[in-house]
């Protein structure tokens, strides 16, 4: 029995490599990747390679995602890419359409969305950008 306390204790500190990964989400998040390395220890996910998020009608790429979580809830997601792409099929008229990225933070314990170095556009084709943009998801 000694060794099964061992496994358990082991398990907590447990590094998981996948190769070409997909993962669907019961909030219907679905992330593909060409790798997916998972701390269990620390509490982050990283997906590597040709990230693919996509919920709804809305799809992010980028080269690199981290998802941070505590006590099993997604506590941060940390978006990077050369650039980070995302666009939305179906936004509210005169909202955004697409953007570009070098970083994108999304923090559920603040209900934000961080842009550093990015360009959005909206549904008539205007654009606007910046060094660091704050998208508040509470905010009407």
């Amino acid at each position: 029995m000694r060794w099964l306390g061992f496994l358990v204790s082991s398990l907590s500190c447990l590094v998981l490599t996948a190769v070409a990964a997909e993962v669907s989400t019961p909030d219907g998040i679905h992330i593909t990747a060409e790798t997916t390395v998972a701390d269990f220890k620390d509490g982050t996910i990283t997906y590597t390679g040709n990230v693919t998020v996509t919920r709804g009608d809305v799809v992010l790429n980028a080269d690199q995602i981290i998802e941070k979580r505590k006590n099993g809830e997604r506590t941060e997601v940390v978006a990077l890419g050369d650039p980070v792409l995302f666009r939305d099929g179906s936004p509210d008229p005169g909202g955004i359409e697409r953007g570009t990225a070098k970083k994108v933070v999304y923090s559920a314990v603040t209900a934000q969305i961080e842009l550093t170095n990015f360009i959005l556009v909206d549904t008539d084709g205007n654009s606007t950008g910046g060094i660091t943009g704050v998208y508040r998801l509470n905010d009407s």
